[in-house]
């Protein structure tokens, strides 16, 4: 019997180094992805900004989106930084 619990051990070590590097992966990628979009966005407000009709409701809404957008991607990189911190 106690072949089989140190087998399952063993097992259950494989199964939990598998899933912790899935993770890190996971974690990785979505970074990646997360700092794309963010770079995509913040080149925009660069360009909305640079926009001197401040007069223009239609294009004040658009920079105020764009940097609500550029936020939460700001936040989803810390929480992922966060995770990827934990996991160490």
């Amino acid at each position: 019997m106690s072949a089989c619990s140190g087998h399952g051990s063993k097992a259950q070590k494989r199964v939990d180094d598998y899933r912790l590097k899935a993770r890190q992966h996971f974690y990785e990628s979505e970074l990646l992805k997360v700092q794309a979009e963010l770079a995509r966005t913040d080149s925009l407000l660069q360009e909305a900004e640079a926009d001197p009709d401040t007069f223009n409701v239609d294009k004040r809404i658009r920079r105020d989106s764009l940097r609500l957008e550029a936020d939460v991607q700001g936040a989803r990189i810390r929480y992922i930084h966060k995770k990827q911190k934990e996991l160490q």
